[in-house]
């Protein structure tokens, strides 16, 4: 039945647990024949998560599948820590948020990334998504190995926006 699913029935199946997080309305919408079922909806994430994982090991990078390529891009990495005070890890969290953001100009549209996810989510029966490599889920700590960074002066025209910044402030 997977090589007949129409397109529309796979996206609504996909949208409404996105949308709404409620299992039971997919198997409603489902029995109705408008929508795919729940199950098969986490058989199309697990293919695509597996096909992220691929890529990863294949091309040593994560990357959105919905970035262009041959667009200047720029990126935001920050710390996200709820609770850092606390005494155990289960009340705490730290992490990494990273934003990408892609400049994208008459002259310059980009060029969409391909994928054919196609074959692979037909023949997907599988709901386990595969480990990432040890070496992209376990690092290793940073230590910082000076007490004072060498860190370089700032000149030019950045320099005098920086000042001109902190004389109107």
């Amino acid at each position: 039945m997977k090589d007949h699913e129409p397109p529309v029935c796979a996206y609504l199946g996909i949208m409404i647990p996105c949308k709404t997080r409620k299992r039971d309305l997919v198997d409603t919408v489902f029995k109705l024949g408008l929508s795919v079922s729940y199950d098969r909806v986490l058989e199309i994430s697990t293919s695509m998560a597996n096909d992220a994982c691929r890529r990863y090991i294949q091309e040593g990078i994560v990357c959105p599948t919905n970035l262009l390529q041959n667009v200047f891009t720029l990126s935001a990495v920050d710390n996200i820590d709820h609770n850092p005070s606390s005494i155990s890890s289960k009340d705490s969290f730290h992490g990494t948020g990273i934003s990408l953001f892609q400049h994208i100009s008459e002259d310059v549209q980009g060029v969409l990334q391909t994928f054919d996810q196609s074959e692979a989510m037909l023949k997907c029966h599988s709901k386990r998504v595969f480990l990432l490599l040890e070496s992209y889920s376990n690092l290793p700590p940073a230590v910082l190995r000076f007490s004072e960074p060498d860190i370089p002066l700032v000149e030019g025209e950045l320099y005098q926006l920086i000042c001109l910044h902190s004389q109107l402030h």
